[in-house]
């Protein structure tokens, strides 16, 4: 990868790593190719057969590069609308079930108007509640 990233990543004795930004992306496309299964002998390859020809096409080297090096903000505008969407399909969700509480605690209401009313306690021992209607022929 040296090769191809000649310039752009600079290392001195005592100073942290220095890393343009453009080189972020060509090696988060090196790391995309090893993870589905390029051998490393052939990234750097691969990752220089494509920079050649947008090289070629731009008349600055530079924005061929800086194109390699949009390719995961590109990605990262999908993701975030795909999350924009999900979040718009969960509030519609919610409020589906908000509204369906809402409509089921009105049909609640309205059978409890219905109802019978709760019977009155009785404190007295079971014994007890009826012994008097028994004995005096109640």
């Amino acid at each position: 990868m040296r090769p191809v990233l000649q310039g752009m990543v600079v290392s001195a004795k005592g100073r942290p790593l220095e890393v343009d930004p453009q080189a972020i992306g060509i090696l988060e496309r090196a790391a995309y190719l090893k993870a589905s299964g390029v051998p490393l002998t052939e990234v750097a390859k691969v990752v220089q057969r494509e920079l050649s020809p947008i090289a070629e096409i731009s008349t600055d080297k530079d924005i061929g590069m800086q194109s390699l090096a949009q390719e995961p903000a590109n990605v990262m505008q999908e993701v975030l609308k795909a999350k924009e969407a999900l979040i718009e399909e969960l509030r519609k969700e919610r409020d589906y079930w908000r509204e369906m509480a809402l409509k089921l605690q009105g049909q609640v209401e309205a059978l409890q108007r219905l109802a019978l009313p709760a019977p009155k306690e009785d404190r007295r021992p079971w014994w007890a509640r009826g012994i008097f209607r028994w004995l005096w022929g109640g």
